[in-house]
């Protein structure tokens, strides 16, 4: 299984996903569009590469997507 970082820089958040979570659709989102201020990080082979991914972005709100790793709230 894949893993995917998505980072807004518009809110300051980053969540880590599944590949086959619906919100991240194996890194292209819910809708297949693409706003200036986010990006799709990956794919990562494990679940640590993904959240040192995430937690390296700097970002103040940095999580697991509350519908496929809800067990990830507080990485930050």
């Amino acid at each position: 299984m894949n893993w995917w970082v998505y980072e807004d820089d518009a809110t300051s958040w980053v969540r880590v996903h599944r590949a086959i979570c619906s919100h991240c659709n194996d890194g292209r989102g819910r809708y297949g569009t693409r706003r200036p201020d986010n990006r799709w990080h990956g794919p990562f082979p494990t679940r640590q590469e993904a959240i040192d991914k995430a937690l390296s972005t700097g970002k103040r709100d940095v999580k697991g997507c509350g519908t496929c790793l809800p067990e990830l709230r507080f990485l930050q």
